[in-house]
């Protein structure tokens, strides 16, 4: 996790609030980012750094809803 996420997560988890960690795994083609890229996102659908050009990330919001909602990745 590169040092400003890292950041992100401390002062989150310090405030006591929730957010999941949304990891690129794989990629085909042409990507904004590459395998290992990371973002989080907060309870309250903030983010944290980006995996895409912004296309990705409301389906992104709408994943981490349930992940927080269920604690089931």
């Amino acid at each position: 996790m590169a040092l400003p996420l890292l950041r992100s997560f401390h002062d989150l988890r310090t405030q006591g609030d929730a957010c999941v960690l949304a990891s690129v795994v794989q990629t085909e083609g042409s990507t904004y980012s590459k395998m290992g890229s990371q973002m989080l996102i907060t309870a309250t659908m903030q983010l944290r750094g980006l995996l895409s050009g912004g296309c990705l990330e409301v389906d992104l919001q709408e994943r981490a809803r349930q992940v927080l909602a269920t604690g089931a990745p």
